[in-house]
């Protein structure tokens, strides 16, 4: 049981280090990039809600901006169904990111006012969304979700096989007298 123990822990050391310090990465990039706000922030004026409501969408903006999202997609992935669509104002225009299925999942950014193609501005978003991909082994294909079920199995084992050492030992050290359930 030792031999096991020593073998898939040295093995999975690697693999399950770079996945916890993705997964901690996670974590600092989300605290570091979340804005609390204050307990004693007043709510917004009155100047706020009017910038607000003039940069919302309108019902008849929204269907155009949709209209103009599905053509363009549909002109850039022929055949490709649409699994997403997500319009965002960035400034006086309007952006539109298309999820299309062709044959991997691709988001595709336009310009929701002209249909042409955009290129997102990058952000903190970008950086979680390539975090949350490398912990869970996405840019490595069907090759890194095995790889991550493999080490969750092997986490599996070095727990058991762990614990399985630990009762062992402390059956041993009974027999010796000793009655300490941990030791030097």
């Amino acid at each position: 049981m030792k031999n096991i123990h020593r073998w898939v822990g040295a093995i999975a050391a690697l693999l399950l280090a770079f996945i916890a310090l993705a997964g901690v990465a996670i974590q600092a990039e989300q605290m570091l990039n979340k804005e609390p706000r204050p307990p004693d922030a007043k709510p917004p004026t009155q100047a706020a809600k009017e910038t607000v409501s003039k940069n919302a969408f309108t019902d008849q903006r929204i269907g155009e901006y949709l209209a103009r999202a599905l053509a363009a997609a549909h002109l850039a992935s022929p055949g490709s169904p649409v699994l997403d669509i997500e319009l965002r104002k960035r400034g006086e225009s309007a952006l539109a990111r298309v999820t299309v299925a062709s044959p991997e999942p691709q988001r595709l950014s336009f310009d929701a006012d002209s249909g042409e193609a955009a290129k997102p501005p990058p952000g903190p978003r970008d950086l979680r969304l390539t975090l949350i991909r490398l912990h869970r082994g996405d840019w490595f294909g069907v090759t890194g979700t095995v790889i991550s079920v493999l080490c969750g199995v092997a986490l599996t084992t070095i727990a058991f096989t762990g614990l399985w050492v630990y009762v062992q030992m402390f059956r041993r050290r009974l027999q010796l007298g000793r009655y300490g359930v941990f030791w030097k």
